[in-house]
């Protein structure tokens, strides 16, 4: 054999090994690349820990509502109360006009019907005052206002009758007691005062 023989077969000896580990290096990194495949991440505990969603009976699931707007656990709604529902209070019954008229010896004087009916809304006031408690109360007052020579209220009688509460009586009694004549003789003057509500 030559010597050329011999030096090709040491080159190839000398190149199979490298070309071998070549491979074997080739065929490792492939293996450790895909054992080193990155996993899927596990859900976070949150989530895993989340209760399912409730379903109804045909088997789909119940929405529930969630964010700042959603209602409290547990809250109910509220119904609405019937507070504030109660009647209006009836409208405050009036009187008429009273009627004020002067009779006996002093019917038609005129100064005395002026002072007398000085007083007349006073007597109105009265009337529509007894009203409030009691709403049917009507009738013919008479009165008797005695007169000093001096001009000045002596007394004043009072015939209350029966569908008239008193309290009107004497609030219209107290109404002729500021009454102030011109100075005449001492004498009597006859009212009535005719009190009837509104129509």
């Amino acid at each position: 054999m030559s010597f050329a023989f011999f030096d090709k077969a040491h080159r190839f000896h000398n190149r199979v090994p490298s070309a071998v580990g070549v491979a074997v290096l080739l065929v490792g990194a492939t293996l450790a690349g895909c054992g080193g495949a990155p996993q899927p991440a596990a859900p976070p505990e949150s989530a895993a820990s989340a209760p399912a969603p409730a379903a109804h009976e045909d088997g789909v699931p119940a929405l529930q509502p969630s964010g700042p707007d959603a209602p409290p656990s547990g809250a109910a709604s509220a119904a609405p109360s019937g507070a504030g529902s109660a009647e209006p209070a009836p409208p405050k019954r009036r009187g008429a006009p009273v009627e004020v008229a002067i009779g006996g010896k002093h019917a038609g004087d005129a100064s005395i019907e002026r002072v007398i009916l000085g007083v007349k809304n006073g007597l109105q006031s009265c009337y529509e005052a007894g009203l409030e408690s009691t709403p049917t109360a009507m009738g013919v007052v008479q009165f008797k206002v005695h007169i000093t020579a001096s001009g000045s209220l002596k007394k004043v009688e009072s015939e209350n009758p029966n569908t008239m509460p008193g309290s009107v009586t004497n609030c219209m009694v107290g109404r002729f007691g500021a009454l102030s004549f011109e100075p005449r003789p001492a004498t009597t003057i006859e009212v009535k005062v005719t009190c009837r509500p509104a129509d």
